[in-house]
């Protein structure tokens, strides 16, 4: 059992750099040894040793204390305001193209949301894999057009042109920022700023 449990562990640890497997590394031999000396001797001490071991297994390997340090960290801010966003993308799609949106891309936190829980269910050009969407073709997208959304304005000239192999290559597309506010738990406000462009429909 240890042994199998140093090659499991030590080999995602050595993928996985610093991560809840680095833990289970340590642990793992622990829980073999205390559930091995309780079934042997059947001390209490060594009962307690494995359950102590053992919870901390789940500890490490749900994240729990991650989990609990980020909440701690972000006041226990709520969720982003998709319907919000979402409203406001079709809205801003529409004034520029005079059609309703039916093609989103982009991060994957801003994009996947509207597609799922949006009325009009946008689709998204790729998907939660980040590989094609074979319902999503270069032609819809010429004749219907898209908005692709992302966190940094660095990122969306080359995010947009991955996602849309036909816009120009020579020309650099100018992000649109869009700030929007979370409200935590707590009634303190975060601000954000997502950037965005607006791919228009190429007419016949």
């Amino acid at each position: 059992m240890v042994l199998e449990g140093y090659h499991v562990y030590s080999y995602m640890t050595v993928f996985d750099g610093f991560s809840p497997n680095f833990i289970l590394f340590w642990l793992f031999p622990a829980i073999a040894y205390h559930f091995y000396k309780a079934i042997q001797e059947d001390k209490m001490l060594d009962w307690i040793m494995l359950g102590i071991s053992v919870g901390l297994w789940f500890l490490a390997k749900y994240q729990t204390v991650m989990l609990i340090l980020f909440a701690a960290e972000k006041n226990f801010r709520s969720r982003y305001p998709y319907q919000t966003v979402s409203q406001d993308m079709k809205n801003i799609f529409y004034q520029e193209t005079g059609k309703n949106l039916k093609y989103v891309g982009g991060y994957i936190e801003y994009a996947l949301p509207i597609s799922i829980y949006d009325e009009t269910h946008p689709k998204m050009i790729l998907d939660t894999y980040g590989h094609k969407n074979p319902w999503v073709s270069e032609t819809k997208i010429k004749e219907n057009g898209a908005i692709i959304m992302t966190r940094h304005y660095d990122n969306l000239d080359k995010t947009a042109k991955r996602l849309v192999p036909y816009l120009d290559k020579t020309k650099d597309i100018e992000p649109i920022g869009y700030d929007f506010k979370i409200y935590n738990k707590l009634g303190q406000e975060r601000k954000y700023t997502m950037y965005y462009t607006v791919i228009k429909p190429i007419e016949n």
